[in-house]
């Protein structure tokens, strides 16, 4: 009986592990990208409620956390803030979902496919992911 169950037991698996990247910069391509937090943005595409399509979007979050799984190169990057650093997320062909989202549409309601928004979670896949940080220095002399 042994011998029969031993043969249908795999004894090697194919994994892939993947490499953490916090708080480094990023360019990731057709990646998922999850945004949690309290920002702005501003994006030149579609809105269609919560679902959203953006040619180009950029947006800084000042309270939050980015994080974008990248296949291609098995590399996690996650960005965080609490107020300082700013990250700054720029996304190309971004399809995602916005929870939450606050929409100030003026622009978009007057023809123009220009919108500014601010969002509490935004999910989705982009064809283009660059995040960045700006970094907080303190100027202080020491005494």
């Amino acid at each position: 009986m042994q011998e029969i169950f031993d043969r249908n037991i795999p004894t090697e698996f194919n994994t892939t592990n993947f490499t953490i990247s916090v708080m480094e910069p990023f360019m990731s391509i057709f990646s998922p990208i999850v945004i949690v937090g309290m920002g702005a943005g501003a994006g030149i595409g579609d809105t269609i409620g919560m679902i959203t399509g953006n040619v180009y979007s950029l947006g800084v979050v000042g309270y939050g956390a980015i994080v974008c799984v990248d296949f291609m190169l098995a590399t996690v990057y996650v960005l965080f803030t609490f107020m300082l650093p700013l990250l700054i997320h720029i996304l190309s062909g971004f399809t995602r979902i916005m929870m939450f989202p606050v929409h100030f549409d003026k622009l978009y309601a007057s023809g123009f496919p220009l919108f500014i928004y601010s969002n509490f979670l935004a999910l989705g896949v982009a064809g283009l992911a660059i995040g960045l940080t700006i970094p907080y220095t303190n100027y202080t002399k020491n005494p």
